[in-house]
């Protein structure tokens, strides 16, 4: 099981240019979520069609997560990362044991802040 240790060092397996395209794309994704969520309660949705706004908001907060620590938990589980000059193998087990545990974590602070937004943008419906 995975949990987030407070003294946890991200191990990053992206390069800067990637990193930075991540963090633009997930801000973007994050921009169309909120723009969703306005539509949708001015349009008087159902919970249901609010609650499905969580998809939008986990691949958002993933982009932003991954642009933030540099740790993309997709290449990591191939035991894989990508310094801008293209997908290379990480050799050494630890750094790819490590690489993993923190695409992981990467993985759970997207799950738990697009459920946090999703869970406002719910009571905020029911206001």
């Amino acid at each position: 099981m995975c949990h987030l240790d407070p003294r946890m060092v991200f191990v990053a397996n992206l390069g800067r240019g990637r990193q930075v395209r991540r963090l633009r794309l997930g801000i973007a994704m994050f921009a169309v979520g909120l723009g969703l969520a306005v539509v949708l309660s001015r349009e008087s949705a159902t919970r249901a069609g609010i609650a499905a706004l969580f998809f939008v908001f986990f691949i958002a907060h993933l982009l932003i997560a991954i642009g933030i620590t540099g740790s993309d938990p997709i290449l990591a589980e191939r035991g894989l990362r990508d310094m801008d000059d293209g997908p290379e193998y990480i050799h050494l087990a630890a750094e790819r044991a490590d690489a993993v545990k923190s695409g992981r974590s990467v993985i759970v602070i997207a799950v738990v802040s697009a459920g946090l937004v999703t869970a406002i943008l719910l009571l905020a419906a029911v206001v």
